[in-house]
């Protein structure tokens, strides 16, 4: 069983997931895994296997909550902590993997966060998580949301439990063209477009009025 087992859904960005796999190679200090998920459809999945092992996944449509999930049950038994990084996060710290792994333990189980240099500690974008909050829900992202507004998931249950922990000094940098990282490509448009984000945010006010309080029972009582 591995220390860490991140788990990055990815499609069409085989030069990113290079890019996470060099930085992770350079800076893991704890046991820990790299699993991609690729779609079976995606013209590069070859490419994607040169890079680092890939789990693939049925196409869910837009929105990389399906491809996490299905990740995620795959994989939950592998590590005591699943972690999640979308394909334009970058580890900079030295032992990154160590110190999320290590905050989770000190609370005995919860959720740990690092700084991603655009939201910090009001989200976590990138996400460490005891896999048996995982394993108890069924899932490392309510299925009802496709894309966004799942890092506030992520702190709010941390939060609901008491038990979230951000490490500041702990950069996980966040590529993304809101702040002029990356290109705004096909997949950032689709994602990002107004309805996909309506969808998103109303699909997360009815979780928090409906399911949040249950979800937080069960991680609760699987602590």
């Amino acid at each position: 069983m591995t220390d860490l087992t991140v788990l990055v859904p990815t499609r069409g960005r085989v030069a990113n997931a290079i890019r996470l796999a060099e930085a992770m190679t350079a800076l893991n200090r704890a046991d820990t895994q790299l699993v991609l998920g690729v779609d079976a459809d995606d013209p590069d999945l070859d490419a994607y296997r040169k890079t680092a092992p890939v789990t693939v996944v049925e196409p869910a449509g837009p929105g990389m909550v399906g491809a996490l999930n299905q990740l995620a049950v795959t994989h939950v038994a592998d590590g005591a902590c699943l972690a999640f990084l979308g394909d334009d996060h970058v580890p900079r710290t030295e032992g990154w993997d160590v110190r999320l792994v290590e905050a989770i333990n000190l609370m005995g189980g919860g959720v740990a966060y690092g700084n991603d240099l655009v939201h910090g500690i009001n989200l976590p974008t990138a996400v460490a998580i005891d896999a048996r909050l995982v394993t108890a829900l069924g899932y490392m992202a309510p299925p009802t949301l496709k894309h966004l507004y799942v890092d506030n998931v992520w702190r709010d249950w941390g939060y609901g439990i008491g038990r979230l922990a951000y490490l500041n000094d702990v950069v996980i940098e966040h590529l993304h063209p809101i702040v002029g990282k990356a290109n705004d490509d096909e997949r950032y448009q689709v994602v990002n477009t107004g309805t996909m984000f309506s969808r998103d945010q109303a699909a997360y006010e009815t979780y928090r009025e409906t399911q949040l309080a249950a979800d937080l029972s069960t991680m609760r009582t699987a602590l």
